[in-house]
């Protein structure tokens, strides 16, 4: 509720407020803050998937272009992120709960709906691990991005 945050901001001007909601991209960091005229913005839901949203709202500030992640920066983030859920929840659970997140950061890569599909369907610690093989492999993926490219 922007309008929200807006009239709170007007109310108690003398206050830091802190916004959150609808953030799903960095340009909407600063698109709220604009708007509404609190003191910053929380980023939550908006972060699933997207972790590079921070950076790209530091560029930005910093007059910067904002950088997309790379393929390799995806890989990492994706196997990091696994391979904690499984310490804290155990292969399967995670494997399931990973989903979630493997979806959105689909979103990134430039086979989305495929890889989409395909995190949807995992449900192990292999399923998981040929998903990012086949579509987050550094090399295969420089070939894969190069074709869609032309």
């Amino acid at each position: 509720k922007w309008t929200f945050l807006r009239d709170l901001r007007a109310r108690y001007n003398d206050r830091p407020i802190l916004g959150s909601g609808d953030i799903w991209s960095a340009q909407d960091i600063f698109r709220m803050l604009a708007y509404t005229g609190i003191s910053g913005v929380s980023v939550a839901r908006g972060c699933i998937g997207n972790p590079w949203v921070f950076r790209q709202a530091r560029q930005m500030m910093a007059a910067e272009e904002a950088t997309t992640p790379t393929i390799e920066e995806q890989q990492q983030a994706l196997r990091a992120h696994f391979e904690l859920s499984v310490a804290v929840n155990g292969e399967r659970t995670a494997s399931l709960m990973m989903r979630k997140f493997g979806i959105r950061f689909a979103t990134h890569h430039p086979d989305a709906e495929i890889v989409r599909k395909r995190f949807i369907a995992v449900k192990s610690l292999d399923d998981w691990h040929t998903v990012l093989d086949e579509y987050y492999n550094t090399e295969e993926s420089r070939i894969r991005i190069g074709a869609h490219e032309h």
